[in-house]
């Protein structure tokens, strides 16, 4: 399998469990500028995580802390002020759908290696509420092998 056909399926993934809330979402925050070699980076990931953690229509403490820590190790070594920028940014980020497929065009030209982290981090995301969905475990799990065989092959 290749990994243009990874990202189609971890998108059309996170379209299936997203579930749109009747309320209207809060003004984003803005990716700080400081920090926009992160968003050039890794921040097509982060809205990735963002969507399926919103998945159920909560963001739980747990979510987003799953997210940062994920952030903060593609980020190398952050100051103490890029760690709390980051952590503000994830904590007030609503990712829309219409953010899904801007972002699953730019993991297409990342390495299996990225998507192999990012993977890692979806199911650090779907672990992190504490309510494990049968369909996510499965899901990553063979996502996972199917970037295994996609590496090797």
């Amino acid at each position: 399998m290749t990994l243009g056909l990874l990202v189609t399926r971890f998108g059309d993934f996170v379209r299936e469990q997203y579930v749109e809330t009747a309320e209207p979402a809060p003004a984003a925050e803005t990716f700080p500028d400081h920090l926009a070699h992160w968003r050039e980076a890794f921040g097509h990931h982060l809205v990735l995580l963002g969507l399926l953690a919103r998945a159920d229509g909560e963001f739980a403490p747990a979510e987003q802390d799953a997210i940062w820590k994920y952030g903060l190790s593609r980020a190398g070594n952050p100051s103490d002020s890029e760690r709390r920028s980051l952590r503000d940014y994830v904590a007030g980020f609503r990712p829309s759908l219409m953010q899904l497929t801007p972002a699953l065009k730019r993991l297409e030209h990342d390495s299996a290696a990225d998507m192999a982290l990012l993977l890692e981090a979806a199911q650090s995301v779907v672990d992190a509420d504490g309510e494990r969905r049968a369909e996510e475990v499965k899901f990553l799990a063979g996502m996972r092998g199917d970037l295994a065989q996609a590496r090797t092959g």
